[in-house]
């Protein structure tokens, strides 16, 4: 039997998962346009799943690994990298301030990061995951979180210059 929700219970879940799942979109496909569109397929997919969920965290690891594997389906389809987020990033704000440009920096290093890292970052740094819970969410063992962490911050400590680490 297939549950069936209606529009407004479609409209308000998806509202409610609508930042994080866009900031997700945007931090695998690079760019606004492609992650709007990777954005809107993840919203249809709830509509025709209709799936039910044992509370909140369920709701939301369904909706990253739909996300996940819808952005990961465009790149095997297309087959192309990405663009940078810059010029949309002043299209929406206007100038960036010294403090934008660090933190533009800083997401056009993540951007450079090869998919798995960047998405094991994005979970655990960005929406504060645990790496269990990330380990979880990417079917991925524990070990292997914390090494595409580990990885992902000596990158990003070469691209930005930094000899530190992060």
């Amino acid at each position: 039997m297939i549950n069936r929700i209606s529009r407004e219970q479609a409209e308000t879940v998806i509202r409610r998962r609508a930042d994080m799942i866009f900031r997700l979109a945007c931090s695998l496909m690079k760019n606004r346009h492609d992650a709007m569109d990777a954005f809107q397929d993840v919203a249809l997919k709830y509509i025709a799943a209709s799936p039910l969920f044992n509370g909140d965290e369920h709701e939301k690891a369904w909706f990253i690994r739909t996300t996940v594997n819808t952005c990961k389906s465009f790149w095997r389809r297309v087959g192309r990298s990405g663009q940078i987020l810059m010029d949309d990033y002043i299209d929406k704000y206007g100038e960036i301030s010294d403090t934008d440009k660090n933190d533009f920096e800083l997401l056009d290093a993540i951007f450079r990061l090869p998919l798995k890292i960047r998405v094991a970052i994005f979970l655990h740094y960005y929406e504060g995951y645990s790496v269990r819970e990330t380990a979880d969410i990417l079917c991925a063992g524990e070990s292997a979180i914390k090494s595409r962490l580990a990885r992902g911050r000596k990158k990003l400590a070469v691209i930005l210059g930094s000899s530190e680490g992060l």
